[in-house]
């Protein structure tokens, strides 16, 4: 086969006629990183093509315009760690089969998409997981207090999705989260006392939402925020003095 030992290939940012995936792709079975990034793709997610390429860790199809569901079958690449299909016109939900597959994955980016359905509740088997951006979909309920179980989660962007319910109190338990965004949801109730744990968080963007009720004192802990949007909600209460010790925000 045509490069059969070729493991890394890189080709974004570039003008290419084709507008699709060669089916001849399907022959590189040694390929772990595959790079498209606005390659001005068209058609569906090629899943004829990836998985034949079974050791497949890295796949990066995003800023192009790639229309359809995302198979269910693509569970079968459980050597997957960086998965990112932003920027495209994928619809139907996310398959939350994996959540028990994709073991070892440490970025699922899917943001600015046409998504719907639900968050899998089954993510919170991703125990390695450091990114999950989710955000500009059509993503529907609520934010699972299951997902508390992600211990090594740096980045959280929900925003711009239709995501109704509270704020979990158990999501405290993301203890490396560096970025919090929930912006332009439906979300409703008051903002966690227990978020105040937060050790290093740097962001959090809670803006165009329907929260409610005070600004908590305990979130003074957070040492290391630079950046706090709590705009247009139905907050209420008084500024809390204790925040004039968050000095790096």
């Amino acid at each position: 086969a045509l490069l059969e030992k070729l493991q890394v290939l890189l080709l974004s940012r570039n003008k290419f006629k084709t507008g699709t995936i060669p089916t001849e792709y399907s022959q590189l079975t040694e390929l772990r990183t595959l790079r498209l990034e606005s390659c001005s793709l068209t058609g569906i997610f090629p899943l004829e093509i990836v998985l034949k390429m079974t050791r497949l860790h890295a796949l990066f199809l995003g800023f192009n315009a790639l229309t359809g569901p995302l198979p269910e079958e693509i569970r079968a690449l459980s050597d997957m760690k960086y998965f990112s299909l932003n920027s495209n016109y994928f619809t139907g939900t996310i398959p939350a089969e994996l959540g028990n597959s994709w073991t070892n994955l440490e970025i699922f980016n899917v943001g600015f998409n046409e998504f719907t359905g639900t968050l899998p509740r089954a993510f919170s088997e991703l125990h390695r997981l450091n990114f999950l951006l989710l955000d500009s979909n059509q993503l529907t309920g609520t934010i699972p207090s299951n997902w508390a179980t992600l211990l090594s989660l740096e980045r959280l962007r929900l925003s711009k999705n239709l995501l109704t319910g509270t704020l979990p109190e158990s999501l405290n338990g993301m203890s490396h989260l560096i970025e919090l965004s929930f912006d332009e949801n439906l979300l409703t109730g008051s903002l966690p006392f227990s978020w105040g744990m937060f050790e290093y968080l740097k962001r959090i963007s809670l803006y165009g939402n329907m929260l409610s009720g005070q600004l908590p004192k305990s979130y003074v802990g957070w040492q290391n925020v630079t950046f706090i949007f709590l705009s247009y909600n139905l907050l209420s209460g008084e500024l809390p003095d204790s925040w004039g010790s968050l000095r790096n925000s």
